[in-house]
């Protein structure tokens, strides 16, 4: 069987979002999300994917509200001395 991120091959993804403080729990990730359902749909995608930063517990709890799964995880080891992780 293929890995779940190899399979579909074409899939919507979402590069970037960003709410400002000021507007954030107020629907404005979810209407965005949905519009952009809502453009993949009529593209015949199955799948939409994001990148989110590990750790932030606000947008892992915002992207799992809208429906999207930890599927991999990413890992990162540094080969310059004192790099960031």
């Amino acid at each position: 069987s293929l890995l779940p991120l190899l399979d579909p091959t074409r899939y919507a993804y979402v590069s970037s979002v960003y709410v400002r403080p000021e507007a954030r729990r107020r629907g404005v990730l979810r209407a965005l999300v949905s519009e952009a359902e809502r453009w993949s749909r009529a593209r015949g995608l199955e799948q939409m994917r994001l990148h989110n930063v590990a750790g932030s517990v606000g947008a892992e709890r915002a992207w799992e509200a809208l429906g999207f799964a930890v599927v991999e995880q990413v890992r990162l080891r540094s080969l310059v001395p004192g790099g960031k992780r």
